[in-house]
């Protein structure tokens, strides 16, 4: 009876150790790319483009300059609607790093065509040039979230807007919606 016993320990020790073993969260294969992480833990792609730099100048100069991040179309096709919990992943070489250095979620304003987030104004002839890439910039709370990744969510309740979410050494912006 005692060998029945420990024949069957064994084996629900053995199923529970491999379904640990496979409750691995899916992780993003390649570094700096964000998705939507939706509630079954599966990996939702986001709106992805390149940034365009773009500088204004008003008047050659005499006016001022803003400097801006601006991304294609209105209004992006990725939506959530605004009590949806909203949280994401992106795979990041960290090395001990705070990931809310290396992460930003910004606020985007849209126009008839584009979206876009103001880096830098100057006024008149350079007089009194500042960074605003701060008044857009969100917070948000990161875990670590597998081997690699990072899982991030907004610090607060996002409004309906438009977002995108950059990281640091990247050239692109993942772009996401709320209504």
């Amino acid at each position: 009876m005692n060998a029945f016993r420990f024949a069957v320990y064994a084996s629900l020790v053995l199923s529970v150790s491999a379904a640990q073993e496979t409750a691995k969260p899916t992780e993003p294969e390649y570094n700096r790319i964000a998705f939507y992480l939706d509630g079954q833990g599966s990996l939702v792609p986001l709106e992805r483009q390149q940034i365009n730099a773009q500088v204004k100048v008003k008047a050659l100069g005499f006016g001022g300059a803003k400097s801006s991040a601006r991304f294609n179309g209105a209004k992006s096709p990725v939506r959530f609607k605004a009590d949806d919990k909203i949280q994401f992943v992106i795979r990041l070489d960290t090395q001990g790093e705070d990931p809310t250095t290396l992460i930003n979620l910004d606020v985007l304003t849209p126009t008839k065509s584009t979206r876009e987030v103001v880096i830098a104004k100057a006024g008149p002839m350079g007089i009194h040039g500042e960074s605003t890439k701060g008044n857009a910039t969100l917070s948000i709370n990161c875990a670590k979230y597998g081997e690699h990744s990072i899982r991030f969510a907004p610090g607060v309740k996002l409004p309906p807007g438009e977002y995108v979410i950059t990281s640091k050494g990247s050239h692109e912006g993942f772009l996401f919606g709320i209504d």
